[in-house]
């Protein structure tokens, strides 16, 4: 007796999606709450008279906090990201398992187990399914585990045969040209002057730009809140290329999709 498998695939998309989002958000809400200057109330009095840290102290001090919150929101944010991808790409691998009747060389137990780096390669590899510079993706696993494991300093299990520790992205950059040349502008910068265009008219593009930020052994790893947006956006468009990379293999192995559902036919 056959039975039918539904598998819903815009639930598999908002894995990543939602990851993205509460990465990008809570980012947000962080380094605009460290940077507000009518944020000075760092016990929970509200709530409780139960206390750990001191009751007052210099600015100064409460100013280093708050960079320190900056630093570690940041991070907590990039984690977020990366820990959704990691559940993605296993839901990701499961379903191509199932959608080829197990034509995958590795348990799902045994590449849930895998890094980032580890799953991306494997769907490359096994199905040709890659997402856009996915490989530089794959480069966030080391900054997460330094992070997770010793608070964001660079220790010499993270840098291994390499002298330093480094993270790899694409980020835009906008530039104007006009009949005297061409000339950077900022478009992503909110507080870019404005431009006003010449005689003659002027033309505003956009260009990739790869990043490589390298960190030494024992420096702490840290990213400006741009950086941070652009990492985030960077891993936006690489994700959404690996999903539709994702759905033309369903479609090449003659699975149905239909409004992003596929029904796949099992045998009970």
């Amino acid at each position: 007796m056959k039975d039918v498998i539904a598998i819903d695939l815009d639930k598999i998309h908002d894995i990543a999606q939602r990851g993205l989002y509460r990465a990008a958000i809570f980012t947000g809400l962080g380094i605009n709450s460290a940077e507000s200057k009518n944020l000075h109330e760092y016990h929970l009095s509200k709530y409780t008279n139960l206390r750990i840290a001191p009751l007052d102290v210099p600015d100064s001090v409460l100013l280093d906090w708050k960079a320190e919150l900056s630093r570690w929101i940041t991070l907590c944010g990039l984690c977020e990201m990366i820990d959704s991808l990691a559940l993605y790409l296993d839901a990701v691998y499961e379903t191509v398992v199932t959608a080829t009747r197990s034509r995958g060389s590795t348990p799902l137990s045994a590449y849930k187990r895998k890094g980032l780096e580890g799953k991306l390669r494997e769907l490359e590899s096994e199905f040709g399914i890659r997402g856009w510079h996915s490989d530089k993706l794959a480069s966030f696993t080391k900054v997460r585990n330094c992070f997770v494991h010793r608070r964001g300093r660079v220790g010499i299990e993270d840098i291994r045969s390499d002298s330093f520790l480094e993270i790899k992205f694409l980020k835009f950059e906008s530039f104007i040209t006009t009949a005297a040349g061409e000339f950077d502008w900022d478009l992503f910068n909110p507080a870019s002057p404005q431009f006003v265009a010449p005689d003659g008219g002027a033309q505003l593009s956009a260009r990739l730009k790869d990043v490589e930020k390298q960190f030494s052994l024992g420096e702490l790893i840290e990213f400006s809140p741009r950086e941070s947006a652009e990492i985030q956006f960077f891993t936006r468009l690489s994700i959404e290329h690996h999903f539709q990379s994702f759905l033309a293999f369903l479609e090449s192995e003659g699975v149905s999709i239909v409004e992003k559902k596929i029904e796949l036919n099992g045998s009970k």
